[in-house]
C-alpha cells in the first residue's frame, strides 16, 4: 500500500498515542469490503532507542509493520524493526504551537517495494478545532504531506491529506499518487477502536 501511513497511536504525542494492544479498524478503498486493522505492538529498540510497531492486517493477511517513535514535537518513522531500520528516521508530522502552522521537510532514501528510492518530503500541520469522531467530540490535527520519490526513470508523486484526533490517532487519510505517470487514489477512514481493556469505540 504505497506510502499509506496508516497509524494508530505515540507515547509523548497526544495525536499519536502508541498504547500497546490498541487496535484501530479502517474502511479502505483499496480493499473494498475488507477492513484493515492496525494494532500497536510491544516497543522494541531500533538504533538504540525505543520504537513501537504498528502492524496492519486484512482478512487474515499480514500487511507488514512499521515502527514509530516520538521525539520532541515530532512523530518519526524509523523502519520495519531492529533488523531493518531506515538509514535515518523521517518525520510523519510535527505539532504546531498554538494556532501557528508547523512545517517540516526531509530529503533522503527510503525503501519502496523493497528498493531504495531518493525521497523529498514536505509537510504542514495545523490544529483543526473540535470534531465528532465516532461517538466523541475531540480536538483534531490536520496534516498535508507531499512526497516525491525517484529511482532511475521511475518517479512517484504522492499527496496525503490526513486528520488525527487527540488520544485516538489517525482518523482519515486521503491519498492521491502518480506512479510512472499513472494516477492512483486511496482513502482510509476509521470505523472502530478496540482498546486493551476491551472497550470499543
Amino acid at each position: 500500500m504505497l506510502f499509506a501511513l496508516m497509524l494508530t497511536q505515540g507515547v509523548g504525542n497526544p495525536f499519536f498515542p502508541l498504547v500497546e494492544g490498541t487496535r484501530l479498524v479502517y474502511d479502505d478503498t483499496v480493499r473494498p469490503g475488507a477492513w484493515v486493522t492496525n494494532e500497536v505492538g510491544k516497543s522494541e529498540t531500533v538504533r538504540g532507542k525505543p520504537a513501537s510497531p504498528i502492524r496492519s492486517t486484512s482478512q487474515g493477511q499480514d500487511l507488514g509493520a512499521v515502527f514509530y517513535r516520538t521525539e520532541g514535537d515530532s512523530v518519526l518513522i524509523v523502519g520495519h524493526g531492529a533488523a531493518t531500520p531506515y538509514p535515518q528516521p523521517w518525520p510523519l508530522f510535527r505539532l504546531p504551537e498554538g494556532k501557528r502552522e508547523a512545517t517540516w521537510s526531509y530529503e533522503g532514501d527510503m525503501p519502496v517495494f523493497g528498493e531504495p528510492m531518493a525521497m523529498q518530503l514536505s509537510g504542514k500541520a495545523v490544529l483543526g478545532g473540535r470534531r465528532k469522531v465516532l461517538d466523541r467530540d475531540v480536538d483534531v490535527l490536520l496534516v498535508e504531506i507531499d512526497i516525491t520519490a525517484s529511482s532511475g526513470e521511475v518517479v512517484v508523486k504522492n499527496h496525503q491529506s490526513c486528520m488525527y484526533a487527540r488520544e485516538i490517532g489517525l482518523v482519515e487519510m486521503k491519498e492521491v499518487a502518480r506512479v510512472a505517470g499513472q494516477p492512483r487514489e486511496h482513502t482510509i477512514k476509521l470505523v472502530r477502536i478496540e482498546t486493551p481493556g476491551g472497550r470499543s469505540g
